[in-house]
């Protein structure tokens, strides 16, 4: 009864909606070995947050947009000039996908990933996924910072 009290608020504090079994896989024990993925929009928080859950659970960290960034040998906000967004999202989908299958990993999403329902879809298969939405005030004063000192968010504009 507990494990299902702690579901419902949970969802009702964070506006999140788990998976309908999420009750069962936690009482299973399975819900130790799901993954755990951070999605918001930029300057949200998300590389730094899921460096801290990587250090204290042990998972291995992912970060989506570092793997296209490897994977296509040129920074997103090249692939976005020179492929354009539409290639972009597409590669998305497909990292995400391979991110996804992955076993044991914090997850940190780009700031556009919740855009395909695709995307969730293949994340909530092995992970429970969190969305970081801290006030706008927050947003706006680490960008206005990053513009001040001249540096970028990993995702770049987009």
């Amino acid at each position: 009864m507990l494990i299902y009290q702690g579901i419902i608020a949970y969802e009702l504090f964070t506006d999140t909606k788990l998976p309908d079994d999420i009750g069962e896989r936690i009482k299973k024990g399975g819900f130790r070995k799901m993954n755990i993925v951070l999605t918001g929009f930029m300057a949200t928080g998300k590389t730094e947050i899921s460096k801290a859950i990587s250090e204290i659970s042990k998972y291995n960290l992912v970060d989506t947009d570092d793997m296209i960034v490897e994977q296509e040998g040129i920074t997103i906000n090249e692939i976005f000039d020179k492929c354009g967004e539409e290639y972009f999202r597409k590669t998305e989908c497909e990292v995400i996908k391979k991110a996804a299958e992955m076993k044991n990993v914090v997850i940190a999403t780009g700031g556009g990933v919740v855009l395909n329902e695709q995307n969730i879809e293949n994340l909530r298969k092995t992970g429970v996924i969190f969305n970081l939405s801290p006030d706008f005030s927050v947003i706006r004063e680490r960008l206005e910072e990053a513009r001040k000192n001249k540096t970028a968010f990993k995702a770049g504009q987009h």
